[in-house]
């Protein structure tokens, strides 16, 4: 009781203040003050209050709905009444040991709406931002702490969403200057912002080099340059430097203009390889080839150069004189080849009588050629001449005449005919040694 008197002693003096005082407060300042005195005076040291007895002590009944000061700038006010209904039920049995009870709001459109009443304690419980992500931080990223005074006058922490982090389109390059889309690898939640909200943030990341390996180029037919990849990146390939058609001795016509001897000289050509001539790039093989060359292979002369040695010129020619006619002279032909000519010998052989030259008795004058057609004449000598019976030349007349050779010689020579007999009878006439024609008779 007197532990009481001393606490109504100390009201009244806080009282006797706050009048000297009341000009320096706000109205609400003081009603505030004037709730905690009546609090005061209802409990013991122990300050515990039940929500009755909290809500019997206010001097005015908390709002149960009012206008959000955030949304009082709204052209129309709506009718927080309708939006916030009844007054939620309440168990206002509980005790509250600090005998401190807040009222909680919560924002309904326009509205705040009175939803539940908070025993605040006598100390605040710190407050940690990290506290959003959850026990095994699997909501961070995803949602981020900011503090505010909660009714009680302590600190609290609201856990809002994460912004969404940036799309692929606006986080990986784009546009002149950068690679294609596929050319990056795009992650939404690929780290973490460098602040304490430590929201989700977007990733693009260059992918590797899409180029091939830079080829190794052959430097006897091929040149480096270089080739650019789908994803833009630039790498060493081998192009063409000396062609097939670059090759100084593939035409047949070079090899022509260089021999020395003509072309039926030479069998027909063949290629080889052109040890002088380099490489060109091959593109069946796709590789570096030796260059060809046209190679004509002079024909053998053996069997001319034989058949030269061996000649005699005997039978040569087309009267096929004795090889005495000729010396055999060894040249050469436009494939320097043997080959025997067969030149007449200048020894004269010719042996003419003069005309006033008279054979032998029984001889005839004669002309002919050598065995190498050279001019000749002999005296031949003339057979006897056999005489002929009349009995053996019964039809004709036995004459003595001169032969081919002009040596004496006995014939039985047949008579004429009598041409134009049309019925071809006819009757040989002896002294005549005529057969005439004998149709008349």
């Amino acid at each position: 009781m007197i532990e009481k008197n001393k606490y109504k002693m100390k009201t009244i003096c806080v009282l006797l203040l706050l009048v000297a005082v009341a000009n320096a407060y706000s109205i609400e300042a003081l009603k505030e003050m004037m709730r905690e005195i009546k609090r005061a005076e209802s409990h013991d040291s122990a300050n515990s209050m039940t929500l009755r007895e909290y809500l019997d002590n206010l001097e005015t009944p908390d709002p149960y709905y009012k206008v959000s000061a955030k949304r009082s700038m709204v052209r129309r006010v709506a009718d927080c009444s309708t939006i916030c209904g009844e007054l939620p039920q309440l168990d206002t049995s509980i005790e509250c040991s600090s005998g401190k009870w807040r009222p909680e709001y919560e924002l309904n459109g326009v509205c705040e709406c009175l939803t539940r009443y908070r025993c605040c304690n006598e100390v605040c419980k710190p407050a940690k931002l990290e506290s959003c992500w959850g026990e095994d931080d699997s909501k961070k990223g995803f949602l981020y702490g900011v503090k505010e005074l909660d009714c009680c006058g302590c600190e609290a922490v609201k856990c809002p969403k994460c912004a969404e982090p940036s799309t692929e389109d606006q986080t990986c390059p784009r546009g002149s200057g950068a690679r294609p889309p596929t050319c990056y690898t795009y992650t939404q939640n690929a780290d973490f912002e460098d602040d304490a909200e430590k929201c989700y943030r977007s990733g693009c990341v260059e992918n590797e080099s899409d180029a091939p390996k830079d080829l190794e180029c052959d430097s006897r037919c091929q040149k480096t340059d270089t080739a650019t990849s789908p994803c833009l990146f630039s790498y060493g390939i081998c192009q063409p430097s000396i062609n097939k058609e670059d090759c100084p001795r593939r035409l047949k016509q070079k090899a022509i203009d260089d021999l020395k001897l003509p072309l039926k000289c030479f069998h027909d050509p063949t290629q080889i390889a052109d040890d002088a001539g380099g490489h060109y790039f091959d593109k069946t093989i796709q590789d570096c080839a030796q260059c060809l060359k046209w190679v004509y292979e002079a024909k053998s002369c053996s069997t001319k150069d034989a058949a030269a040695a061996a000649a005699d010129c005997h039978k040569f020619g087309a009267d096929q004189l004795d090889k005495k006619c000729f010396l055999k002279e060894i040249k050469q032909d436009d494939c320097t080849c043997d080959v025997a000519e067969c030149i007449a010998n200048p020894v004269d052989d010719a042996a003419v009588m003069p005309v006033d030259n008279v054979c032998p008795k029984n001889h005839v004058r004669m002309s002919g050629v050598s065995i190498c057609m050279k001019p000749r004449d002999l005296c031949k000598q003339c057979s006897v001449a056999i005489p002929i019976d009349a009995a053996d030349c019964p039809i004709g007349e036995v004459l003595l005449k001169g032969d081919c050779n002009g040596c004496p010689q006995w014939v039985c020579q047949p008579p004429a005919i009598d041409g134009g007999c049309a019925c071809g009878r006819y009757t040989y006439v002896k002294d005549s040694n005529i057969m005439e024609c004998g149709c008349d008779s």
